[in-house]
C-alpha cells in the first residue's frame, strides 16, 4: 500500500486516471495530477469510523 500526499494544485489540466478535462486538478506526490472525484473515489480506501465506512467527498478535497 502507497501512501499519497496532495503537494499541489493546477488549473485547466487533464485527469491522468480517467483523462477528462479539469478545471481543479490536484498534483500528487508521485507526480500524477487527478481530479478530485478519481482521488476520492478511485484511488483512496474509505475511511472507517465507528464501523461505518465513509468518504471525504470530492468537495472536501479541492477544499484542501
Amino acid at each position: 500500500m502507497n501512501t499519497l500526499k496532495i503537494t499541489g494544485y493546477e488549473q485547466d489540466c487533464n485527469c491522468e486516471h480517467c483523462g477528462r478535462h479539469l478545471v481543479h486538478g490536484i498534483r500528487l506526490s508521485d507526480g500524477r495530477v487527478v481530479g478530485a472525484t478519481c482521488l476520492d473515489k478511485k484511488l483512496t480506501l474509505p475511511k472507517v469510523y465507528q464501523g461505518k465506512k465513509y468518504r471525504l467527498g470530492s468537495e472536501l478535497i479541492i477544499k484542501a
